[in-house]
């Protein structure tokens, strides 16, 4: 789904369509809003589980773990341009997101 990330976000934006992304790399390139896991984070815990394996552990008796840490990003440059004339603020400027990025818009959104 990566791979085709460009063509995802250009399409929402041609069709005005509000979507929200499964991960930050949609916002660099004209996505609004992303939520996901961070990452890193599941990456660590994977190490951990290697190496409790690696030191005797059977795999099976190892706990099944959900993502615990989540990311929400929102790509502050298309959302002012997009924001419809009401009142409410963006999740942005009221610091309720993670990170605010001004990355490049893809496609034109009106």
């Amino acid at each position: 789904m990566l791979t085709n990330k460009i063509r995802i976000t250009e399409f929402a934006a041609k069709n005005k369509l509000p979507a929200m992304y499964p991960s930050p790399e949609y916002t660099d390139v004209g996505g609004l809003v992303s939520y996901s896991p961070i990452y890193t984070e599941l990456f660590r815990r994977a190490a951990t589980y290697v190496h409790k394996i690696l030191k005797g552990a059977k795999p099976a008796d190892l706990p099944v773990e959900q993502p615990t840490k989540f990311e929400f990003v929102i790509n502050l440059q298309d959302s002012e341009t997009n924001r419809s004339h009401d009142s409410t603020k963006c999740a942005g400027e009221s610091g309720q997101s993670d990170q605010v990025r001004t990355g490049k818009t893809v496609g034109k959104r009106q």
